[in-house]
């Protein structure tokens, strides 16, 4: 049996949110990308975090 570990990446810019979610399998070392995302951000200007809470509702 393949043993799989996740792993995922965040874009978090000041237009939109990116992510991307793989499996990579320990035995072999290959990796399927299973998802994707993107999402308008809020809460940030010029990549700074001016509102926590509307870049935190963005990212979920």
């Amino acid at each position: 049996m393949n043993r799989k570990e996740y792993i995922a990446g965040l874009d978090i810019g000041t237009t939109k949110t990116c992510c991307v979610l793989a499996d990579v399998d320990l035995e072999t070392g290959g990796v399927d990308i299973i998802g994707v995302g993107l999402a308008p951000s809020d809460g940030l200007r010029k990549g700074v975090v001016v509102d926590l809470e509307a870049t935190t509702e963005a990212i979920r």
